[in-house]
């Protein structure tokens, strides 16, 4: 997704890797889109307040919309398909990924969120063999290994996508390394391949 960011800013600036630039759009909630629709997730408004409008101070109403924006900015999809920690994952630098993931993740990126093709971040990750990438996601989540057997739309886990494109280094460290919880190296994916079978093809 990388190479697809658009010219949506937030993710042309993950795509250049520009953490400055991520950041300061990030506080801004700029996506690139305009509008309501934009600002709420798709909604055409924003949440009801909590109590009656004659009750709810001028600043508490912009606090609550800001944070609205700001979540949604995050988590707003380009023409591709794609949100940002999706073309930050699958970047060629894999110390440029692990960098920009952070800032979005603090952001409150959903690591969760399976891209128009299928993928969540870790499987990204895995694609371009970024393991310090899919390391901070797996550090970052509360639940490491919801990250480590995270299945793709295609039924993919992270290691099958490592294995599809011959990424040994990660491979080996879900397989084998000591970490929370070892991947599943029998998991098959869609079409009943297994780690061997991805491999052989």
């Amino acid at each position: 997704p990388a190479k697809n960011a658009s010219a949506m800013p937030l993710h042309a600036a993950v795509a250049r890797a520009d953490a400055e630039a991520t950041k300061v759009l990030l506080r801004r909630g700029e996506t690139g889109e305009r509008g309501d629709d934009a600002r709420s997730g798709g909604r055409s408004t924003w949440p009801p307040p909590k109590e009656p409008l004659n009750r709810i101070s001028s600043t508490t109403m912009l606090k609550e919309f800001h944070a609205e924006e700001k979540l949604s900015a995050v988590e707003a999809r380009n023409e591709h398909g794609d949100t940002a920690l999706a073309v930050a994952a699958a970047l060629e630098s894999d110390s440029s990924a692990a960098e920009m993931l952070g800032i979005l993740l603090d952001a409150g990126a959903n690591p969760f969120v399976h891209s128009s093709s299928g993928y969540a971040a870790a499987h990204w990750a895995a694609s371009a063999g970024n393991l310090e990438t899919l390391k901070t996601l797996a550090k970052r989540c509360p639940n490491p290994r919801a990250i480590i057997e995270g299945r793709a739309l295609d039924g993919s886990t992270p290691l099958l996508v490592a294995a599809a494109y011959g990424n040994i280094d990660v491979i080996e460290w879900l397989v084998t390394h000591e970490h929370w919880h070892k991947s599943n190296a029998f998991a098959v994916d869609g079409q009943g391949k297994n780690v061997l079978g991805v491999l052989g093809t």
